[in-house]
């Protein structure tokens, strides 16, 4: 074995001692870690993104320690963010020592106080942490090496340099939350009582409609996922959202209502009468029905805690993804944690600056697929078709190439549906869905709906009910159209009468007829 010189092995010890050692750098002051605490506290993607590059070790502050140490066995066993009062309850269980109790709880509340939401802000401080977390595995790796070097001695080329090798390569490979993924043929039992057992407690948001529901692995949709509805104007986009609220609240989901277009009254006037069936037109002469309807939802699905929907209106084109992270994580700090988001529209929301339409629209769809995952809750919301959408939807369906600024937006969904009206259609309330996609489940089919005009709901009826409909309107139409002929006819005859019958009107070819024998003078 090849031994370091003295002077060798004094230069190498020199480098070995780390910077930043066993916490975070000096320069990092209290205030700088305050921040990364909050938003590891507040923002669910920061704690995803930063549980595996730090530990509470490294906060200079032994209540910063604590309160980490508590957010992380949280996160840990439930893998959701700690309400407050959990994190209080714990400070007052597990700290011994009053005064640093007191201290802990006065910083808990500053914390809370100074998380300040925003995509800049996280990405600034994610990528501090990430720098400080890699040049720590460096030089704990070069440690290590060292460790080694004196071990085997510097010349030696055989098992002390395969070592070093392999310590260096595993510590360049660092990566924020790497995983190495799934070892398909190591797994396939874990991965089968794995999935079986998710699905069983998985949440799901339904649309309330038997076919829909049924043909989506699961009944519904799942937290992370996005899904939309495409209309023409005026056929019932915005409807066919406030019916999916009314339907996830009545299964006790707590629901956002973000209105880029309604304001927030109409869009509660919507949400009374579809709860209650108090008509709309009779809401404000009957509203103490509609006071006790509403209670009784309260009781039967919110005991104490009244906060099941909250409604938000946002001027159009004024919010973009980050404007709704911000608004939902003050939502999350007061209290209230959605488990529904329903967004009306995607297509009213800002522009990317310097960016045309069509990309930018696109990059909404997939920003907004991303905020679901992020806050762990499922988003409904809509789509514009283009002039061709419109104009097929009366005879046909919108399908994925009818979307109004970019196909691209239909990419990142996981269920989409195009409503179909025609005017006929229109007159006697029914509508065909066309199931354009669905991620996990059965698409390209029909269902169609029954609209109330008193109550706004959407009810699901079956094909022949539909031509039933369809054909007793036709029937009723052909009625009304010899009605209208046998009116004007007996006008005609009692013209005749009166003025000694100059011209005789034939209705049924609609054109005026001379008189047999009559000369063309007359």
């Amino acid at each position: 074995m090849n031994e370091l010189t003295a002077a060798q092995q004094e230069l190498l010890e020199s480098f070995s001692d780390p910077e930043f050692g066993d916490s975070f750098p000096q320069n990092w002051d209290r205030e700088f870690q305050r921040n990364i605490l909050s938003m590891l506290l507040l923002d669910r993607y920061f704690l995803i993104q930063s549980t595996d590059l730090i530990v509470p070790e490294y906060f200079s502050d032994a209540v910063h320690k604590t309160i980490c140490k508590i957010l992380f066995k949280y996160w840990e066993e439930y893998k959701e963010l700690p309400r407050k009062l959990y994190i209080l309850h714990e400070i007052e269980t597990t700290v011994d020592d009053p005064p640093r109790r007191v201290a802990c709880a006065t910083e808990l509340n500053v914390l809370y106080n100074s998380y300040k939401p925003g995509l800049d802000n996280r990405d600034y401080l994610q990528d501090n942490i990430y720098n400080f977390a890699q040049t720590l595995q460096l030089k704990t790796a070069f440690s290590s090496c060292l460790d080694i070097m004196k071990q085997y001695g510097i010349r030696n080329e055989s098992e002390g340099w395969t070592k070093v090798k392999s310590i260096l390569r595993d510590a360049l490979l660092f990566e924020k939350n790497f995983d190495e993924g799934l070892n398909y043929f190591d797994t396939y039992h874990e991965r089968y009582d794995r999935i079986q057992s998710e699905e069983s407690i998985k949440d799901r948001f339904v649309t309330g409609f038997d076919s829909i529901d049924r043909n989506i692995k699961g009944g519904g949709l799942s937290r992370g996922e996005l899904a939309a509805v495409t209309a023409p104007s005026g056929v019932g986009k915005s409807l066919f959202l406030a019916n999916v609220a009314v339907r996830n609240i009545n299964r006790g989901k707590c629901v956002l209502y973000l209105s880029l277009e309604m304001k927030q009254d109409k869009v509660a006037e919507r949400i009374d009468t579809m709860l209650t069936k108090v008509p709309i037109e009779e809401l404000y002469s009957k509203q103490e029905k509609v006071f006790e309807g509403i209670e009784s939802k309260v009781k039967d699905k919110l005991g104490n805690d009244r906060k099941l929907l909250i409604i938000k209106e946002f001027p159009a084109s004024s919010a973009d993804i980050n404007t709704l992270r911000a608004y939902n994580s003050q939502l999350v700090l007061r209290g209230f944690k959605p488990d529904l988001v329903i967004l009306d529209y995607v297509g009213e929301m800002k522009d990317y600056p310097d960016m045309k339409t069509c990309e930018s629209r696109e990059r909404l769809v997939r920003d907004l697929r991303r905020f679901a995952a992020e806050e762990d809750v499922c988003v409904f919301t809509a789509l514009q078709p283009n002039r061709a959408g419109k104009n097929v939807s009366k005879d046909s369906y919108i399908d994925d190439e009818h979307f109004g600024d970019s196909i691209g937006q239909i990419r990142p969904m996981d269920a989409c549906w195009s409503l179909n009206q025609n005017e006929e259609e229109e007159s006697i309330g029914v509508l065909r869905l066309w199931v354009i996609k669905h991620r996990d489940g059965r698409s390209r089919f029909w269902v169609y709906l029954k609209k109330d005009p008193r109550t706004l709901t959407f009810t699901e009826i079956d094909k022949e009910s539909y031509k039933n409909f369809c054909s007793k309107y036709k029937d009723q139409q052909m009625i009304k159209h010899d009605q209208n002929l046998c009116a004007k006819e007996f006008d005609s005859k009692e013209l005749d009468e009166q003025f000694g019958n100059p011209t005789i009107f034939t209705a049924k070819e609609g054109k005026m007829q001379k008189s047999i024998g009559e000369s063309d003078d007359t």
